[in-house]
């Protein structure tokens, strides 16, 4: 069964002149499964349609998600602005290596986009969430008592959002 936890990818390149945005799905369930497998692409009504198509094929439920590596390497690309986490589930690890130093995912992510990444041309990464069924956004608010959406999205430009 697929998960239905998410990052959508708002690229643009700073350098060039254009405002152009660049999508990419990615469904975490035992591995990363990719909507464009050959990377990001502009975002057309063709592609949006093909978003939306390959969003409504997702269910919840999956246990064994893992979106670390693709958070990580987006915090760590000057070609990524924002992400968009959509999860009904809870990472199956909370500690691991992120951007070369090791600890929990959530405050090592935290910490690189406030001293690090902050103070480079990009900024900030913009990292929303939207936690399905139960709310992932506060831990006093489901049976894990587990917050991840919210620290992920615990930056001044970010929000963590419950939808039932």
């Amino acid at each position: 069964a697929d998960t239905i936890t998410v990052v959508l990818k708002g690229i643009s390149n700073i350098a060039s002149d254009t405002n152009k945005v660049y999508l990419q799905i990615i469904a975490f369930n035992d591995s990363s499964e990719y909507l464009f497998e050959d990377g990001p692409r502009e975002l057309t009504n063709a592609n949006k349609i093909s978003a939306l198509s390959y969003l409504d094929g997702l269910s919840a439920g999956g246990y064994n998600i893992e979106p670390w590596e693709d958070i990580c390497r987006a915090l760590e690309s000057d070609n990524v602005g924002q992400i968009i986490l959509l999860s009904s589930s809870i990472p199956s690890k909370i500690e691991g290596t992120c951007v070369g130093k090791e600890g929990k995912y959530a405050e090592i992510i935290d910490d690189y986009n406030r001293i690090v990444r902050s103070k480079t041309m990009t900024g900030s990464l913009i990292i929303d969430s939207i936690s399905l069924f139960h709310n992932f956004c506060e831990s006093s608010k489901n049976y894990e008592n587990n917050n991840w959406l919210g620290l992920m999205s615990s930056g001044a430009e970010s929000v963590c959002t419950h939808i039932k």
